[in-house]
């Protein structure tokens, strides 16, 4: 029963309990503000690690140490430092400054940028927020220079959080629309539902719940949003509801955020929708359903020693004692409250604490405290209303100040302009000459460029057209010889080799004489054979008719320990290209056969959209390539390669064999 004493309690009063409980709920046992920061915080980061344990934080620490120092080790330490975060800032910072010199070394503004990100919000963290607002200017500078939208709209919603954090209300309403009007352009979904709380979380700071709620549905009508991200705008609607005292729909709301919190077990947002669902109860002047609340709070914290620690469940058990009648313990359960509001200097939390505490002063007969709780009250509104007008004089001398500087800037720029208007009036003539002259030289220079250049590309021109007219008169050459070696000399022996045949059928040889006989019909055989072999591979005849491919096959086949194999489409060439491929082939494998050693060589050609390469490797002596002088055989392959604007490439180690990759665009 509500002691006859307790003043009647307005509906007024017990909201500004709800909200205090809701403004400052991040509570003081952590640093000032740090989980209200945290929350939000959850939402404009981009990584895509999500810490569990230390097992993960040794992992990347493990993978860093051995990870060269280039873009992907920085990425290595956003990870580390983001783990860091929750529970040492200055390591946090210490690999965050890493990312930012290792941006420096390689001039990379993508790193440049994600450094600015991370570092303002461990700054944050550590309630450094007007440092965190330079670096993050900084940040959005370069993004702009870069003209890169995203990073744009992510500096400008991070900067609108510190700002809500630091209470400077319009000027965070204002950075998150300029966030938000770059992430509907881009359509960035889930940055834009980030971006769509922190203005609803702003209007409620502002006790403006209507459109607080009007943000809450724009976030709704995205589609794919994170589950955890969820809780907060079923708070924030439970919250604006609560503001229009609307209990009913405010508790809806909540019951929807504790079932996930559950499900998920965010055991930080769970005591937070208990202490919020507790306050309505006290509201609605349920107290049953009050305690229970606290209770489970209870739970979650463990023991009674921490959870006397969270001004928040103190405000509210208080609160419910008060409204039970027992004065006396409510009294101590606010002075406890009240404790953590001095000792963090939170006005907001010592006002109602003051309001209380004079209430049940009256109501326990101690009227000089009441006068006394009455004269604290006095103070800490002077102290608000001081801090106020001290918050809104920064704001608008900040605001004062950037319109300024863009003053001066075009200032500048008008300045400049005239004196240059007036400086070229005075001295036209000077320049004209000037210029004249200048372009005169100019001109000179250019095209005497131009004739260089013309020189050179018709050098370059003969060169090719020469090394051209060498390859086809090496082409005809070898066709030449390879038709006179088959069709004459060819024809010869075989002739000659059917008349010693002939020769045995009618004459009689002892057996000295038959021996001779056949060891030169051998010879003969081997003779012709080996002509076939060399007129073969001065023009084969697989690789006018087949093409690269069985040509390189036969001339494999007939290379003990040589493999080779094709990967890609296999197409005809231009038969200069084939030629030119297939000689180069023949060459490096004839280099390998000659001076290697190798006991195994392989060959592999490839081919691939408009990419062709081949491939010599041997497993031989290999070679020094600094120390070998290039022999005409190296240079040939270097001609060929060069007339078709190809690349080579040599990699050989002395005793580890070597390897030839030459690669051609057609």
């Amino acid at each position: 029963m509500i002691h006859k004493y307790l003043p009647a309690l307005s509906i007024k009063i017990l909201i500004t309990i709800a909200a205090v409980i809701f403004a400052v709920g991040c509570g003081f046992n952590r640093s000032d503000k740090e989980k209200l920061f945290t929350k939000e915080n959850d939402f404009i980061s981009d990584s895509l690690f999500q810490p569990t344990g230390n097992a993960q934080l040794d992992s990347l620490l493990q993978l860093a140490a051995v990870s060269p120092a280039d873009t992907n080790l920085a990425k290595i330490y956003k990870q580390i430092g983001y783990i860091y975060e929750d529970f040492d800032s200055e390591k946090a910072k210490d690999y965050y400054l890493k990312i930012n010199e290792i941006s420096n070394k390689f001039n990379w503004n993508e790193g440049r940028l994600m450094f600015a990100d991370r570092f303002s919000v461990a700054l944050g963290k550590e309630g450094l927020l007007d440092s965190a607002l330079v670096i993050l200017s900084q940040g959005l500078e370069l993004a702009k220079k870069e003209n890169n939208e995203e990073w744009i709209a992510r500096m400008y919603s991070n900067k609108g959080l510190f700002y809500m954090v630091k209470e400077w209300y319009e000027m965070a309403l204002s950075n998150n629309m300029e966030a938000i009007a770059i992430f509907e352009k881009i359509n960035s979904t889930e940055k834009l539902g980030s971006a769509y709380y922190n203005m609803a979380a702003t209007y409620n700071l502002l006790l403006l719940p209507e459109k607080a709620i009007e943000y809450c549905n724009k976030y709704l009508e995205l589609q794919d949003m994170p589950q955890s991200m969820f809780v907060y705008i079923l708070n924030e609607f439970a919250s604006a509801y609560s503001l229009l005292q609307q209990f009913e729909i405010s508790n809806d709301y909540y019951k929807q955020a504790l079932e996930i919190c559950i499900q998920q077990n965010y055991l930080y947002k769970l005591e937070e929708v208990y202490l919020q669902l507790g306050s309505n109860s006290v509201l609605l002047f349920d107290l049953d359903m009050a305690e229970m609340y606290a209770n489970k709070m209870k739970e979650i914290y463990g023991s009674a020693e921490e959870l006397n620690l969270y001004h928040g469940y103190l405000l509210l058990i208080g609160k419910i004692e008060m409204l039970k009648g027992n004065f006396a313990k409510s009294e101590k359960l606010i002075l406890q409250a009240l404790e953590i509001g001095i000792e963090y200097d939170a006005l907001l939390l010592k006002k109602i604490c003051y309001l209380l505490l004079s209430e049940l002063s009256v109501a326990l007969n101690k009227f000089e405290d009441n006068i006394r709780y009455g004269n604290e009250l006095d103070l800490i509104e002077v102290a608000m209303a001081k801090q106020t007008a001290i918050r809104s004089s920064q704001e608008m001398e900040a605001k004062y100040e950037t319109e300024k500087k863009e003053l001066e800037i075009n200032a500048l720029k008008t300045e400049k302009h005239l004196l240059r208007f007036l400086t070229i009036s005075v001295g036209v003539i000077f320049l004209l000459i000037i210029t004249f002259l200048i372009i005169l030289w100019r001109w000179t220079v250019q095209k005497r460029q131009i004739a260089e250049a013309r020189v050179n590309q018709l050098e370059k021109e003969k060169q090719l057209i020469a090394f051209e007219s060498i390859l086809d008169g090496e082409t005809k050459e070898r066709s030449r010889l390879s038709r006179d070696l088959h069709d004459g000399l060819g024809s010869i022996l075989a002739g000659v080799r059917l008349n010693f045949q002939e020769m045995k059928k009618g004459a009689t040889m002892d057996y000295e004489a038959l021996q001779c006989y056949d060891k030169g019909l051998r010879l003969l055989e081997s003779s012709v054979r080996e002509m076939r072999r060399v007129a073969h591979h001065l023009m084969p005849e697989s690789l006018a008719v087949s093409g690269i491919k069985r040509a390189t096959e036969d001339f494999i086949l007939s290379i003990p320990h040589a493999t080779f194999s094709y990967f890609g489409e296999e197409l005809r060439f231009d038969h200069k290209f084939e030629e030119m491929l297939y000689r180069i082939m023949h060459e490096l494998v004839s280099n390998a056969l000659k001076h290697s050693g190798a006991k195994t060589i392989h060959v592999e050609i490839s081919h691939f959209d408009k990419l062709i390469s081949l491939c010599v490797k041997d497993d031989g002596c290999g070679f020094d390539i600094s120390a070998v002088k290039q022999g005409m055989g190296l240079k040939n392959i270097r001609s060929r390669v060069e007339a078709f604007s190809g690349n080579l490439q040599i990699n050989s180690v002395q005793g580890e064999g070597t390897e030839v990759n030459v690669e051609f665009e057609i």
